[in-house]
């Protein structure tokens, strides 16, 4: 799991530490630097992790598209994901950045969520 600045101070959290959701324990992998952005109020998990952890196998409501690529489809993925996702709220976001990818990917190479 991943948290955000914000996050990690209001639950007095660092890297290596454990945080127990539903009954589900997680391990932080990685803390983002503050942004101003409400990435900083966020925990970031699997996709997979947030459907276990809400018991919600196989569901999905909402998927926040990002890539690090110059010049990369994100329109596109955005339409395909909706296409397979019919009752999903899917848009592209200009948030993620470079730093928490960079982190997130030293630790999980994963698709994830960000339950709210």
């Amino acid at each position: 799991m991943l948290l955000g600045a914000e996050a990690a101070r209001v639950l007095s959290l660092s890297a290596g530490k454990t945080l127990t959701v539903n009954g589900r324990s997680l391990v932080v992998s990685g803390l983002l630097e503050a942004t101003g952005s409400q990435d900083d109020q966020l925990a970031f998990v699997t996709l997979a992790t947030a459907q276990q952890i809400f018991a919600k196998p196989g569901k999905i409501s909402m998927a926040e598209v990002a890539a690090l690529c110059k010049d990369c489809p994100i329109e596109d993925m955005v339409r395909q994901i909706s296409a397979v996702l019919p009752g999903a709220k899917v848009w592209p976001s200009s948030r993620w950045s470079r730093a928490a990818w960079k982190c997130w990917s030293s630790s999980r190479s994963s698709p994830m969520a960000s339950p709210a």
